[in-house]
Order: structure tokens, then sequence, then C-alpha cells
């Protein structure tokens, strides 16, 4: 079960925010309920919100 919480969860937090879709993390708290893990800290790998981060920023021009 560590290899599914430390590997496959964060790669599918990853993957979902590449792509677009919703990260279903209440998946993985039904699972972490189920099998009674008690070792699965789910925040380590996400990222802190940054307004800055997602900002778009004008180019430069080249001065042609």
């Amino acid at each position: 079960m560590t290899l599914f919480f430390d590997i496959v969860e964060p790669l599918d937090y990853w993957h979902s925010k590449r792509t677009g879709d919703p990260f279903e993390e209440e998946k993985y708290r039904l699972i972490e309920k189920s099998t009674r893990y008690g070792k699965r800290y789910g925040e380590w790998h996400r990222e802190k919100e940054n307004p800055k981060a997602n900002a778009q920023y004008p180019r430069e021009s080249s001065g042609d």
C-alpha cells in the first residue's frame, strides 16, 4: 500500500493537473479507510497554490 500512496496517488494528481481533469481525492480516502492504511500523508506532493505561478506574462519584443 505504501507504493500505491507514495507513487500512484502523486502521479494521478500531477496527471490531473497536466490534463485539467479533476483529481478524485475521495477515491484515495476511500481506499485508505477500507484498507485501514494509517500511514497515508496525501498532502506532501501537492503544490502550494500560487496565483502568480499561473499568470500569463506578455512576451518582450525583440526590438526588430
